[in-house]
């Protein structure tokens, strides 16, 4: 993967920031995820469930697909990923 590919992915997560964690230390906090979300491919939906796993099983968030709010927010990073891949 390319630096430019990693820093670009990175600053989305960034941007989204899911666990709210302060600004000057979001990008080192979501950069250990960059590797497994560029893993799946140019794939919307395996990058969506790649992403909601991440919340879930690694960050120890709720996520709820029914909930719009939930869902949106995880298209809208999906396809910033999907489109920069």
């Amino acid at each position: 993967m390319s630096k430019n590919l990693f820093n670009k992915i990175n600053n989305i997560l960034t941007r989204w920031n899911p666990l709210d964690v302060p600004h000057f230390i979001a990008s080192d906090e979501y950069k250990d995820y960059v590797q497994g979300i560029v893993s799946q491919g140019k794939d919307f939906n395996r990058i969506r469930s790649e992403l909601k796993r991440i919340i879930v099983d690694q960050m120890g968030l709720t996520f709820m697909d029914d909930i719009p709010e939930h869902s949106l927010d995880l298209d809208n990073v999906t396809k910033e990923i999907f489109e920069v891949l």
